[in-house]
């Protein structure tokens, strides 16, 4: 059988002794056929063939992250792979001589286990259900791994929210780099929409990389950001690093290009384990329906004005708000207005204080807003999509998915599902399965899909 030689680097790597014959059954492997092609000029006019690659013949090159992926398929063709490891970077020492210990708390052995496994390792995903603790692993590693490490996020809420915690957590000062601010450590943690503005020198001394919610590195400036760093630890976190429901266009390519970022995933913490094993609370997912008419043919953008916006739906919502005046309700719309229009309503049906938080929201305002609702002084927050992602409410006894949407379903419902203490360790979640348009139907099924694949209890009424 024929030997194959791959020089294996940090960010890309080359196949050295290539037959043309092999060329093209890597580039196959590497390439995806893009979504929508009938809105492509090119396309349409035979110059492009609708795939997109991440394998270039000409340098014979590929993202390293998918090194498994190509020896997969290399050796299915029958070839003998020699790899010429020329990755460098400051080692990290032996699993045996890891610390995993923290200030103030004591790691779950799981999450040992995780980190364990991203050393081995050096580069993957780990795909961690929202609330099981994904700070807690990536300050193990950051306190483990040598040299310059960078920490990325997606907003300035988690910005200094990860900030403060790896900073208690660890012991050791943490740099922060986004909301007007640039102080760089050992450990720095940066907003992705910094990540453009970073001096590129300082980006090649960087020993490991992290990204936290990683299926945001398909974006193209993020992405061409990440392929200048060459650290030799890469790894990416989220509740579903590569969009497993496939809800996105061209998700498979997206897919892709994030497993070359970062390289396949190496650990997974799902939301049905950590249900049962008490890390986060137990959901009952309670299905309200909702019949609309005279929108069997209405396009989405008319058909979703209509019903989440203006209609029943919202009478539905605040009918829930009142059956638990007094529990810790928290509401997640999509649009502003949306949003400002239940503040209102719910406050004038229940006589109780509501508050909406939305993007444009100083980060002042957002942390007293939630500091009341964790203290119980605020008991109905409504929440635009700035509550996808790094939120931590354990408070939450009931939460209400009024967005009427599909792709952040995971992590709406990880707002909700924290870990609760004092009380019984459940929580209600209310959402709306649509009829009388096909789009929000669909929308509605992949929802209640996305809930039962993920454990939860599921109950239409």
């Amino acid at each position: 059988m024929p030997t194959i030689q791959i020089s294996l680097k940090n960010i890309h790597s080359t196949i050295l002794n290539p037959t043309p014959t092999l060329l093209s059954v890597v580039d196959k492997a590497l390439s995806v056929k893009a979504d929508n092609t009938w809105h492509s000029k090119a396309y349409k006019e035979g110059r492009w063939d609708g795939m997109y690659r991440l394998f270039s013949k000409h340098k014979r090159s590929f993202p390293t992250g998918l090194f498994p992926l190509v020896r997969k398929t290399l050796e299915a063709q029958n070839f003998i792979v020699e790899v010429i490891d020329e990755r460098t970077g400051v080692v990290a020492p032996d699993i045996s001589g890891l610390n995993m210990s923290l200030v103030g708390i004591t790691p779950r052995n799981d999450q040992v286990i995780a980190v364990k496994n991203c050393v081995r390792a050096k580069r993957g995903l780990i795909a961690s259900a929202t609330g099981t603790g994904k700070t807690v692993i990536i300050s193990l590693l950051v306190q483990n791994l040598p040299g310059n490490c960078l920490i990325f996020v997606n907003t300035k809420t988690l910005l200094s929210q990860t900030q403060r915690t790896i900073e208690a957590l660890t012991g050791e000062n943490v740099g922060l780099v986004g909301g007007g601010q640039a102080v760089f450590n050992r450990i720095t943690v940066c907003t992705i929409q910094s990540a453009s503005k970073l001096d590129p020198d300082w980006l090649t001394n960087l020993n490991s990389v992290i990204v936290d919610e990683c299926h945001h590195v398909s974006a193209k400036s993020f992405y061409n950001t990440l392929n200048l760093i060459p650290a030799l630890y890469r790894f990416g976190f989220s509740a579903d690093p590569t969009d497993s429901s496939r809800l996105k266009v061209n998700s498979d390519f997206n897919a892709l290009k994030i497993e070359g970022v970062f390289g396949p995933c190496i650990h997974t913490f799902t939301t049905e384990y950590a249900t049962k094993n008490d890390i986060l609370a137990k959901a009952e997912v309670r299905i309200l329906p909702l019949k609309v008419s005279n929108l069997e043919s209405a396009t989405y953008a008319v058909a979703y004005g209509e019903t989440v916006l203006n209609s029943k739906l919202n009478e539905m919502v605040i009918e829930v708000c009142q059956q638990h005046k007094g529990e810790q309700c928290l509401i997640l719309v999509k649009t502003i207005a949306h949003g400002k229009a239940l503040k209102k309503s719910i406050a004038a049906a229940t006589g109780q204080r509501v508050e909406f938080l939305a993007g444009a929201d100083s980060n002042d305002l957002r942390e007293s807003v939630i500091a009341d609702f964790k203290a119980g002084t605020l008991t109905c927050l409504i929440g635009s999509n700035i509550f996808k992602e790094g939120v931590d409410l354990p408070s939450v006894d009931v939460m209400i998915n009024a967005a009427g949407d599909v792709a952040p379903t995971k992590q709406r419902i990880g707002r909700a599902v924290r870990k609760k203490y004092g009380k019984a360790n459940t929580v209600v979640v209310y959402d709306f399965y649509i009829k009388g348009n096909p789009y929000l139907q669909g929308h509605s099924d992949k929802r209640l899909l996305i809930y039962k694949k993920d454990g939860h209890k599921v109950l239409k009424q």
